[in-house]
């Protein structure tokens, strides 16, 4: 269930979070996700995928 929510004013908020290509999620990250910042502190988090730093080939 995905919560999009209107925080006007706040620069970590859903839209922040969004723009730069993360999920809001409530409580924790999912596997293979990191928490970036929060859409509303303290217990809705930005989550954002894990990827390689560099790439192998």
């Amino acid at each position: 269930m995905n919560l999009l929510l209107p925080c006007p004013g706040d620069a970590h908020g859903p839209a922040s979070c969004n723009h730069g290509g993360g999920l809001c999620r409530m409580g924790s990250c999912v596997s293979g996700e990191y928490v970036a910042q929060y859409c509303f502190e303290p217990i809705i988090l930005c989550c954002k995928n894990l990827s390689p730093a560099t790439t192998e080939s």
